[in-house]
């Protein structure tokens, strides 16, 4: 076993970006676990927190690591990194946390922690609110709430979307609420389909396919009109429409579903 130091540095030289289209790709991810499962990843993160100023890359390392431990591992990192205490003092890697964390929601081996992960992550705007400014900040954020609702997260997410006037942002609360199956906010969003951008239309008539009869009704009162309102202007005279391509997408992919 090396110092901290050589593991510090170890950990800073190592490619985390795993190609699953390789030849090689099982090997290679066997190995990359194996190797990050030999070093005290936990120890290397709490030392940092002594610090005045965390290194970012190691800590953005760390978070890279997440998807590649054991779930009891993985849980105490995601413990430290979300603790309220800690938030601050990761600022700088937040994003690559967040991808970290919802990498760890979304994969199935992980489901042990799943509950566990979903607490700390709803008590992250009550404790650092300000983290949650930034637009790109926030965006992080909301895609590691799409797996569950919880009512906190979906206080949270429905304010966001009143609040911010930013398309993007609107977007990924509207995804929230596809992935909850919200009948509710679905229900909301119909009766303002008007105030809503092109952008923002397009994401409810996916998300429509997830509502039985109610997004069948919707799909056939306003499908008529969308290949004027969702042009782009670069379709070709004889060529179909952006829009009628687009439900056709929408379509194909239900039916895959």
């Amino acid at each position: 076993m090396g110092t901290d130091d050589d593991e510090a540095s170890q950990l800073r030289e190592i490619d985390l970006h795993f190609d699953p289209y390789s030849d090689t790709a099982v090997d290679d991810y066997d190995s990359l676990k194996q190797t990050i499962e030999g070093m005290e990843v936990q120890k290397l993160l709490n030392r940092e927190l002594e610090k005045s100023l965390p290194d970012t890359f190691l800590v953005t390392q760390i978070g890279r690591t997440l998807r590649l431990h054991e779930p009891e591992v993985a849980i105490q990192l995601v413990e430290t990194l979300l603790a309220p205490r800690n938030l601050h003092a990761f600022r700088a890697s937040w994003s690559t946390i967040m991808r970290g964390v919802a990498n760890l929601r979304g994969d199935a081996r992980f489901q042990e922690i799943f509950e566990s992960i979903d607490v700390l992550l709803d008590f992250v705007p009550e404790q650092a609110d300000h983290l949650l400014k930034a637009e790109a900040s926030l965006l992080h954020y909301l895609r590691t709430l799409r797996f569950t609702r919880t009512n906190s997260r979906a206080a949270f997410v429905r304010r966001t979307y009143d609040q911010v006037h930013s398309d993007t942002v609107r977007r990924a609360c509207i995804d929230c609420w596809r992935s909850w199956g919200d009948r509710a906010q679905f229900t909301f969003l119909r009766g303002r389909w008007n105030e809503l951008s092109a952008e923002c239309q397009r994401l409810v008539w996916l998300a429509s396919f997830s509502f039985g009869d109610q997004g069948d009704g919707l799909r056939r009162q306003l499908g008529a009109n969308l290949d004027q309102s969702w042009r782009l202007g670069i379709e070709r005279q004889q060529g179909q429409s952006f829009g009628a391509i687009y439900r056709g997408w929408c379509d194909a992919a239900h039916a895959d579903a």
